[in-house]
């Protein structure tokens, strides 16, 4: 599954480009969004209330569907990583398109990466990940 940090970063990501999808998107629900996302910065819980808005609409549903990396199969077991399981560097993917803004940073090996949501064309890399001192040892 995924924390509700997990949601409100990958809705706040989202959000700055809902308004040039205005015409996927309602400016009513953006103001849903707008008032979630203030409440969530109150203190408030409200990550299930942001996922029940954007599944009602397929675009926001299948983008958050990627950013969040949703497995469609049944519940899987976990079991720890042996050997060093210290966290990877983040690496940084961005839209080629000129003139667009939109990152998507991964910190975790195997994480997927959503496609632009304005342009909807894959994200390429823009940043590697620097060694950190363990791994130039070895």
């Amino acid at each position: 599954m995924y924390t509700g940090q997990e949601i409100l970063f990958a809705v706040r990501q989202l959000r700055p480009y809902m308004e040039k999808m205005s015409e996927e998107i309602s400016p009513e629900m953006v103001s849903e969004i707008d008032r979630l996302l203030a409440c969530a910065d109150a203190g408030e819980k409200v990550e299930n209330l942001l996922m029940d808005v954007c599944a009602g609409h397929a675009l926001l549903r299948s983008w958050l569907a990627v950013a969040l990396d949703v497995d469609s199969g049944g519940l899987r077991s976990y079991g720890r990583l042996p050997g060093n399981t210290s966290q990877i560097a983040a690496v940084k993917y961005a839209c080629p398109h000129k003139g667009c803004s939109f990152e998507w940073p991964v910190s975790k090996a195997g994480q997927p990466v959503p496609p632009c949501p304005v342009h909807l064309i894959p994200l390429e890399l823009q940043s590697k990940p620097v060694p950190s001192n363990k791994e130039e040892k070895r």
